[in-house]
């Protein structure tokens, strides 16, 4: 309703200075009113979205719909008897997750639903006030690389960051690949199967006397496989273990595409996993093989002897 009026506002008001025409193109301004704070410029205005009131400019709060609104207004909208910002409340008192003024120590502080709810130094994740991860924060997954088994399709191997097929014999693995040590890893042995394209089955090229299918989508290749600059090569792409919760055991959360346990006050996770923001995210020993010692090389994110 709140940002209908506001279209609405824009387009009675023209000539009045929502749209203010002696703007540059490439020039914006940060207009309050009793409907909130927006962003215009010579074309249009947006609302001045907002995190915590430290986004907003001075004089304005942002109230829990993530909006910047004039700190007069804030104080204001009692009229229901609910609030919205902490200081809507009188004297020393808060407003509650509840939407109602409060006394500070009625309130349970892990409630929240922004930052500013927050004791100093914590921050709102999920609803409740917790401790920011001291390290680099909660590990989001690499779109084009695997930490761990998990991120494979199934069976897969996660080896130096990408994801190999499993094997006992090189039957097993897909084209251009041999079983070594129980993994599919590039063969540098020539195969026997061609001099030359036209000596395969399907169009391919030849390549180390082993026939490579020429591709245009990843459906024209087979299992293992994917369509990487017109050749069928082997796919060493991780998968997304999940999109919703729906996709994981009971009691778990689908978090960045894995299936994660949550974590309570006393952050008890399992081995290579930590408590961060709630949930027990990957604590991987290694990425990639150079990050191992000697002659380890890292699997399933840690360094192993192969």
């Amino acid at each position: 309703m709140h940002i209908r009026l506001f279209f609405l506002l824009c387009f009675s008001s023209l000539l009045f200075g929502c749209l203010n025409n002696t703007l540059s193109p490439a020039e914006s301004v940060v207009e309050c009113d009793e409907l909130g704070c927006y962003v215009c410029d010579d074309f249009w205005c947006d609302p001045l979205w907002c995190h915590t009131s430290n986004d907003c400019p001075s004089g304005t709060t942002c109230d829990f719909s993530g909006v910047c609104i004039l700190d007069d207004t804030a104080a204001t909208l009692l009229s229901d008897g609910t609030c919205t910002a902490h200081n809507q409340c009188p004297g020393d008192q808060v407003c509650s997750a509840s939407g109602a003024c409060t006394n500070l120590g009625d309130v349970d502080k892990s409630v929240c639903e922004s930052n500013d709810m927050c004791p100093d130094g914590q921050i709102c994740a999920e609803g409740r006030c917790t401790q920011p991860a001291i390290s680099n924060g909660m590990p989001l997954r690499p779109e084009t690389l695997c930490q761990v088994n998990q991120d494979c399709p199934s069976g897969g191997l996660c080896f130096d960051g990408a994801c190999h097929s499993g094997c006992k014999t090189t039957s097993d693995c897909p084209v251009t690949q041999s079983c070594q040590s129980g993994i599919c890893l590039a063969s540098n042995t020539p195969g026997d199967e061609c001099s030359v394209g036209s000596d395969c089955a399907t169009p391919s090229v030849c390549k180390n006397s082993t026939c490579i299918s020429i591709c245009l989508h990843d459906a024209d290749c087979g299992p293992g496989l994917r369509c990487n600059e017109s050749l069928c090569l082997p796919d060493n792409r991780p998968r997304l273990e999940c999109a919703d919760n729906s996709q994981c055991a009971t009691g778990r959360d689908c978090l960045d595409g894995r299936c994660v346990d949550s974590c309570g006050p006393e952050g008890a996770c399992a081995e290579g996993t930590r408590c961060a923001f709630g949930f027990c995210v990957l604590d991987p020993q290694c990425s990639f093989n150079n990050d191992c010692a000697g002659e380890d090389v890292c699997i399933n994110g840690a360094c192993t002897i192969l």
